[in-house]
């Protein structure tokens, strides 16, 4: 509609009439909406990341790489390899899950961002709606911080890579797990809370209860730890310390208080379980 002949007489009418007709086609199909890749906030923009619903997408996604890692060791195969093949495509489906794993990590603490002219209705930025905040952690502990024990398939690691070294499973966790409860994400969710209100918007409570719920669930159910739980709960414990550093000036007052009683809730149930 661009490149259409408008029948204006000047430009200045030519750019109302084209104007009104980009307001009109909006309004009739959401699908047309213009975003970026480079916002750091919008969910809804990121490369190779298609849909209404990157968590769905990450889902199905994730299937299909449990049966390419399944297949993986036949797929590769090639006379005389060293097990180059096998490993180089290992790295890559590692490379692939981390992909979704981004994808939907960008949702908590998203802000949309829909560009609008004057004459449309609506705002231009809104939080991305609570509900998928909360799926979205959900999701990740579901997919990730619960051990994906399919992605630590010996018949492959055994052949690829030396257990003298930490697993790239285990980092992408503590990655994804830092980003997650970041100061700066926390502090999103509080801004966002403070100008949508808090019946509106996901909390950084909430999600810090999400993310303990699950990580230290084997406490209060008197359950064996794991290595990898282990260290993924230190992980998060460094995490809400580094959060309290003095350094973390952008964490307000509020977001400290919140913050400080989760470590102390932290440490009563630990003392609670040695006891």
């Amino acid at each position: 509609m661009g490149y259409s002949y408008t029948g204006a007489a000047t430009p200045k009418e030519d750019h109302k009439i084209t104007s009104k007709w980009i307001v009109d086609n909006l309004s009739k199909n959401p699908r047309l909406w213009f975003g970026t890749e480079t916002d750091p906030y919008d969910p809804r923009s990121q490369s190779e990341c298609l849909g209404d619903d990157n968590v769905l997408a990450s889902e199905y996604g994730i299937k299909n790489l449990k049966i390419v890692l399944k297949n993986l060791p036949e797929w590769t195969y090639e006379e005389a390899d060293l097990y180059k093949n096998l490993g180089e495509m290992y790295n890559q489906l590692i490379g692939q899950f981390n992909r979704y794993m981004g994808h939907v990590l960008k949702n908590v603490g998203g802000i949309e961002s829909t560009p609008k002219s004057i004459e449309q209705m609506g705002d231009v930025y809104t939080p991305t709606p609570k509900a998928m905040q909360a799926k979205a952690v959900a999701f990740l502990n579901d997919q990730l911080f619960t051990t994906p024990q399919w992605l630590l398939d010996t018949t492959v690691l055994d052949k690829i890579s030396t257990p003298a070294t930490e697993e790239t499973l285990y980092r992408l966790q503590k990655g994804i797990l830092g980003s997650l409860i970041s100061a700066s994400r926390l502090q999103r969710l509080s801004f966002c809370s403070q100008r949508y209100g808090s019946d509106k918007t996901y909390q950084p409570e909430a999600l810090l209860n999400a993310v303990e719920g699950n990580l230290f669930k084997e406490l209060s159910a008197h359950q064996a730890i794991s290595f990898s739980r282990r260290a993924l709960q230190k992980a998060y414990i460094d995490g809400l310390i580094q959060d309290l550093s003095p350094d973390k000036s952008a964490v307000n007052d509020q977001l400290q208080s919140i913050l400080g009683a989760h470590m102390q809730n932290l440490t009563s149930l630990h003392w609670s379980e040695v006891t």
